[in-house]
């Protein structure tokens, strides 16, 4: 009787259906520019000092579908920023402020309260007690 050697590629004492844990890749971020490309963090940062360090008018080519002054590019870059980063923010967009009807009655009343000797009849539910020392009711006038 003759011994085989039996080769196999799982270590010695592992169970052959056993899964082997795989690494996890890393998290690569990316930015995706308006024309569709994305680029990596490192190189929209360097690219970010880059158009800093030019001049405002420069024309630049890349970013967008057509070339576009340095200084667009900057103003793009931020607002996508500043956008990214209150999207994040809990409950961001949610609630009955976040509503069109609600944000045009507080801008009415806004420019009723801010306009010096205008009676004010009317404000929205939310701020009446805070206005109340403004709101003036029929027969007081």
């Amino acid at each position: 009787m003759s011994a085989k050697k039996i080769h196999c590629r799982h270590a010695a004492g592992t169970r052959p259906h056993a899964k082997a844990k795989a690494t996890p890749e890393p998290v690569v971020r990316v930015i995706r520019l308006p024309n569709g490309r994305q680029c990596r963090l490192r190189t929209y940062v360097a690219a970010w000092k880059t158009l800093r360090k030019m001049p405002a008018r420069e024309s630049v080519r890349g970013f967008g579908h057509f070339a576009q002054p340095a200084s667009e590019i900057l103003t793009a870059l931020r607002d996508g920023m500043h956008d990214r980063i209150n999207r994040h923010i809990p409950k961001y967009g949610e609630g009955r402020k976040w509503d069109h009807d609600w944000q045009r009655a507080a801008m009415q009343c806004a420019n009723f309260v801010n306009t010096p000797r205008l009676i004010v009849r009317w404000v929205p539910q939310d701020l009446k007690a805070r206005l109340a020392h403004r709101i003036t009711l029929p027969g007081e006038e």
